[in-house]
């Protein structure tokens, strides 16, 4: 049988949050599209799974792929794609929110009206789950169209952001055989990036469907050393990719946005850098790494830069990298209470 959408769920010890989310992917049926739901259960040790297999004893429209070993989120969207029966797919992540009925005004509005589509881009609120309020009666908000045009042109525009906030056309993606990267942080940018350089067409609209809630004890927000330190790499594989794609275009617009992301995430990573404790000789193995991308930082540079304190901090550090002896303890008292 085949779908209009097929929503994949990764879900990794979220029971606590499936309830609501349940609630959510309910709101989302109608007879104007129909809907599958893949979960991909990454060997949770909670009862995500059993809460799942309650859900599918009374939809007929999910489909459950249960994993012996966790193999993180990338590996697990990979496996849902690889089964979904959807003529688009979608990646919320179980521990947000859709607001209201935003798949279905998605695709009633937009859609529907506009078969050359290949990906719709929306919008998104961000909150810390402890200011969270879920209520199962918002409705999303009415939207608008406010750009179309080719993926390449809206790569260098506009930023597709999560791949939670697309839609994505699964044709597209299975014929340039695309996968997610198994990176900790960053494997949404490089997928968004190979998906957008293969779209004839991308919408860009305003509606605002969905509600990404910072969880504090989330793998994304861990303060664990060895996490940080997975990041960091994975943030400089990223600025990798881009820098390739830099040097390898003419098109000025298209390399200096491929610049503009090489440096956004080594300014990720020099983050990580303060709130880590790895040793400063693996700091000044870092300050090579970014010189093989052409990115450098001379102590010049935090005298003349316009950038934001916070940057300027981060050049200054890495250009000197004992004041971190200083530094990264402040840094870290600072932070502490922030989600």
């Amino acid at each position: 049988m085949k779908f209009d959408l097929s929503i994949v769920v990764p879900c990794y010890n979220v029971s606590s949050y499936l309830d609501r989310f349940f609630k959510c992917l309910e709101s989302q049926l109608d007879e104007f599209i129909s809907i599958e739901f893949v979960f991909v259960n990454d060997a949770s040790t909670d009862s995500t799974i059993d809460k799942l297999r309650q859900f599918a004893a009374v939809h007929n429209n999910v489909v459950i792929i249960d994993k012996a070993t966790n193999q993180g989120i990338s590996a697990a969207r990979n496996s849902g794609m690889d089964i979904a029966r959807g003529k688009w797919v979608t990646f919320p992540d179980p521990d947000d929110v859709i607001i209201g009925k935003g798949y279905y005004y998605l695709f009633h509005n937009f859609v529907a009206k506009d078969a050359s589509l290949d990906a719709v881009s929306f919008e998104m609120d961000v909150v810390k789950e402890k200011d969270y309020k879920f209520s199962p009666d918002l409705r999303c908000e009415d939207g608008r169209l406010v750009w179309e045009g080719t993926g390449y042109d809206f790569f260098n525009h506009y930023h597709m952001g999560l791949c939670s906030t697309l839609l994505y056309r699964l044709d597209v993606i299975k014929q340039n055989k695309l996968l997610f990267e198994n990176y900790k942080v960053g494997e949404d940018s490089v997928f968004n990036t190979k998906f957008e350089l293969k779209c004839n067409k991308v919408a860009k609209v305003t509606s605002k469907i969905y509600t990404y809630v910072l969880r504090k004890n989330s793998i994304t927000h861990s303060q664990s050393s060895s996490l940080i330190k997975e990041r960091i790499s994975a943030e400089v594989d990223v600025a990798r990719f881009f820098y390739g794609l830099e040097k390898a275009s003419t098109d000025i617009t298209f390399s200096n946005r491929c610049l503009y992301y090489k440096k956004s995430f080594c300014g990720l990573a020099l983050g990580q850098i303060l709130r880590s404790n790895i040793s400063i000789k693996e700091i000044k193995r870092f300050k090579n790494t970014l010189s093989e991308l052409n990115v450098t930082y001379k102590p010049i540079y935090f005298i003349k830069s316009k950038e934001s304190i916070k940057a300027r901090g981060q050049i200054l550090l890495i250009s000197f990298p004992l004041l971190l002896l200083v530094v990264r303890p402040l840094y870290k008292f600072i932070i502490r209470d922030r989600l």
